[in-house]
């Protein structure tokens, strides 16, 4: 278990780091991460439903929610668009 000093004293390096960086290009790096944060977390909730199907035995009943799903998704998305449009660019 980490003890509080050893905590502060990773803050501590932390803003040594940082500290000689401006504060807009610690914000812009900062942007270009919280995508790929967000993508990491909806991953980890997929794989979380896909081990409760596993071990409930509803694996079947998952993937039929995740095709319908699919298939409303793409109807909604593919009837406002024009018809020169790609239909499914999957």
């Amino acid at each position: 278990m980490a003890r509080e000093d050893n905590y502060d004293q990773l803050q501590l390096l932390l803003s040594s780091l940082l500290e000689p960086i401006p504060h807009n290009s610690v914000k812009e790096i900062w942007k270009l991460q919280e995508p790929k944060q967000k993508y990491r977390l909806r991953i980890g909730y997929t794989k979380k439903a896909l081990d409760l199907a596993i071990w409930a035995n509803r694996v079947e009943e998952f993937v039929s929610h995740l095709k319908n799903f699919i298939e409303v998704t793409k109807t909604n998305l593919f009837s406002t668009q024009d018809s020169t449009s790609v239909k499914d660019p999957l």
